[in-house]
């Protein structure tokens, strides 16, 4: 699935895969693929895991449990999400994406909790960071550690920045409770003007009573390959058979749901 708070509001896919505007990629795209896993503090198993794979103009992200697949097709402005175990799917347009966004904003702005009043308006400190290569960006609230590469080629760059930026944003859409996105999509921009992608992330959380009176620690970890396997490929093409087959519902609907089974799994 899009990568979930744990407990209450902490949303995982803050740390790992986050997403300006739609615009075109000035270079030529790059096929490719990220494996993602998320750890909490220092966790030796992952809490989730996806592969996201990039072909084209059209980026697939596969949730390691084969329960959800999102598909972002820039080219159109939309995002489509596949659930394989309800077997439905909505879509959902970048405008409204960004109209979510914005309100979503306003709203934290207003908000007396200070880890939402940081995130409606995030200032972050750039240094660098402990290990060779790696970048720290540091607030009064939370601060992220990230351990860089340089990829193949700036297109990637280009690629991951965008994808990144939009996820972290329909995530806050399809994850009610979800962390404003704003200072993550501040870190990426950083990223991308120094032409690296994040290989290691670190997120620290400063101690409220939202978590317990207790400091937050996710971790993430993601892998790039360049170039996409014949199994890739035909990932790719069992999920575009998906937007077929499935049942389509309204975005009020797929959220009503899964709010459903959510409360459903929890009693058993």
């Amino acid at each position: 699935m899009l990568r979930k708070h744990f407990g209450s509001p902490l949303l995982l896919s803050s740390l790992a895969l986050s997403w300006v505007a739609v615009a075109a990629t000035p270079l030529a795209a790059e096929d490719f693929r990220v494996e993602t896993r998320i750890y909490v503090a220092d966790g030796e198993e992952p809490s989730s895991t996806n592969i996201t794979r990039f072909k084209g103009a059209i980026v697939w992200d596969f949730a390691g449990d084969g329960s959800e697949i999102v598909m972002f097709d820039k080219t159109r402005g939309r995002f489509a999400l596949l659930d394989l175990k309800r077997k439905i799917r909505t879509e959902v347009t970048t405008e409204e994406v960004l109209k979510f966004t914005q309100q979503l904003r306003d709203w934290a702005a207003g908000q007396e909790d200070p880890l939402l009043k940081f995130c409606a308006a995030p200032r972050l400190e750039r240094a660098t960071g402990t290990t060779p290569g790696s970048l720290k960006f540091s607030g009064s609230v939370l601060s992220y550690e990230i351990e860089t590469e340089r990829p193949s080629s700036a297109a990637v760059v280009t690629q991951y920045r965008e994808f990144s930026d939009w996820y972290a944003r329909v995530n806050t859409l399809f994850r009610p409770g979800s962390l404003p996105p704003f200072p993550r999509l501040m870190v990426n921009e950083h990223l991308a003007q120094a032409e690296v992608v994040p290989q290691r992330v670190r997120l620290t959380l400063a101690a409220q009573p939202r978590h317990g009176s207790q400091e937050v620690i996710v971790r993430s970890e993601q892998d790039f390959t360049y170039g996409l396997l014949k199994s890739d490929l035909g990932q790719i093409d069992r999920a575009a058979g998906y937007l077929v087959t499935l049942k389509p519902v309204s975005l009020g609907a797929y959220r009503q749901e899964e709010t459903a089974s959510a409360g459903r799994a929890a009693t058993k």
